[in-house]
């Protein structure tokens, strides 16, 4: 792993180009202050005088082509290997030309020289040093999934470069290229916060194991699914209703149609499949429900592909890949096009109710000691939309009150939590908590939200949050497709 010269001159050439795809991974637009991070400073400082050079002013003529962050790791890869499948990867998916990639790297040569970039990268070589011990040691465990990976896609793999991104925040991309033996890759990873001046990455831990490099695995399988879902395009689009279907949710990931979606899936799938390898099947479950819930609601389907995959040896990948969209075509015709999720998740789910909320507004109902998960309920109404939202306590309130959609947050001994208790999917008994979808109890400060039909009117819904004691809980982590989930602190315990 590594800082990339390459890779960081082109991401600084880009920062000074700021062409509409960077805003995305642009530090300034992710919360990352020059304050709280001054090496953005540093680059800004030493570079503003070169911002119209000429391969800044290529940088822009080549992105008004189509040439994105994809492209920017596959030209620093090209640039460290003179591999050809990279350029011919950019200029497929770009409208730009060989020669004027071409032109566009002198270009950038000239830069590095006319600005001595070598001389501002030698500067910053502890900074980056430390970048990468940090980032080893938050991923103790990365050399566990290549074995896995070569198992799944049936492919040789040298040891993986990861290229950390010190100067593009939430930027994450994976190239694969044919080597002497096997495949090659390449994975770029930007950084999501700072503290004390210093870049900090995700792990995606918190939804595997506890040393699970999640982020890794999933970047690790992406460009085999890329590469093997292009031919599909084309096929994929008649299915657009899938993606319809859940693109408020989707456009956050930062994916704007069904193929990018169906290629989220699929390497969520492969990360399920090496948890559940290498850390078991509890690890595996967390993370498949965490995601599907995100959002990928035809993941466990993929999963159950998967998993027959893996007990027929002699299949190819090619053969897996086309069982994919066979299961994306019955997931469509079995959801009647993405209009009813309930034939393939539980519902109704907090998007159901961000849906009809906004229709017809919403009532949050409170107990006065849970008055910050209200306001935050009222955060999370403004977030997805909803603009007619009114606030009450639970106090001396009467069944004709709770008619419509309602937000009700209360403790587990207030009545209004008893009056409804059967009806809900857990039990709350002093310190525990009982789940009965999967039979296991919880003991502790616990949270617990769930999406149901108003039992008060058949026309609303209910989104009710409920614990024990609001003084030493921390909030629900919401997730978009859940119907309901267990948490404490941080940590889900169950979610659907």
């Amino acid at each position: 792993m590594e800082v990339n010269p390459n890779l960081e001159l082109l991401s600084i050439i880009f920062r000074l180009s700021r062409p509409s795809w960077y805003k995305d991974y642009n530090p300034n637009n992710n919360r990352v202050s020059d304050l709280d991070y001054p090496y953005l400073k540093d680059i800004d400082d030493y570079f503003a005088k070169y911002k119209d050079s000429n391969a800044v002013k290529m940088a822009t003529e080549l992105s008004n082509k189509g040439f994105d962050g994809r492209s920017m790791v596959l030209l620093a890869s090209y640039m460290d290997t003179h591999n050809k499948e990279l350029l011919q990867e950019i200029t497929s998916n770009t409208n730009a030309s060989e020669a004027e990639i071409n032109k566009f790297i002198n270009a950038v040569l000239e830069f590095s020289k006319e600005s001595n970039f070598k001389a501002f990268y030698t500067n910053h070589t502890s900074f980056y040093q430390d970048i990468v011990k940090g980032f080893a040691q938050q991923n103790p465990d990365i050399a566990s999934i290549l074995p896995a990976a070569e198992a799944f896609f049936h492919t040789k793999l040298k040891p993986v470069r990861i290229l950390l991104e010190p100067s593009m925040a939430y930027y994450y991309e994976a190239v694969a290229m044919n080597a002497s033996e096997g495949k090659e890759i390449y994975i770029a990873e930007g950084f999501t916060g700072a503290i004390h001046g210093k870049p900090f990455f995700s792990t995606g831990r918190g939804s595997g194991g506890a040393n699970a490099p999640v982020t890794i695995a999933w970047l690790i399988s992406y460009p085999f699914f890329y590469k093997a879902f292009s031919p599909y395009a084309s096929n994929i689009s008649e299915y657009e209703g899938l993606y319809d279907s859940v693109k408020e949710v989707m456009k956050l990931w930062g994916t704007s149609n069904l193929q990018g979606m169906i290629l989220q899936t699929a390497s969520a799938a492969f990360v399920t499949y090496y948890l559940n390898l290498t850390y078991g099947s509890e690890s595996a479950s967390k993370y498949m429900w965490m995601y599907t819930t995100g959002g990928l609601y035809f993941l466990p389907a993929f999963i159950k592909v998967m998993s027959e995959y893996m007990n027929t040896p002699n299949e190819g990948f090619n053969v897996l890949v086309s069982k994919l969209m066979q299961t994306v075509r019955e997931v469509y015709v079995k959801t009647n096009g993405g209009k009813d999720l309930s034939k393939v998740i539980p519902t109704p789910t907090v998007l159901d109710f961000a849906r009809q909320a906004k229709k017809t507004g919403v009532k949050i109902f409170y107990n006065p000691a849970a008055l910050n998960a209200a306001r935050m309920a009222g955060s999370l109404m403004n977030y997805v939309g909803v603009e007619n939202y009114t606030f009450h306590t639970i106090t001396n309130v009467t069944s004709s009150d709770l008619k419509g959609n309602i937000i009700l947050i209360v403790s587990s001994d207030d009545l209004l939590y008893k009056l409804i208790e059967k009806q809900l999917l857990v039990t709350f008994n002093g310190s525990t908590v009982y789940s009965k979808v999967t039979g296991k109890t919880y003991h502790g400060p616990t949270m617990f939200a769930e999406i149901l039909k108003n039992p008060w009117d058949p026309n609303g819904l209910l989104y009710i949050e409920v614990t024990q004691d609001w003084t030493v809980t921390s909030p629900v982590p919401v997730r978009y497709l859940m119907h309901y989930i267990i948490s404490q602190g941080h940590n889900i315990l169950e979610t659907r």
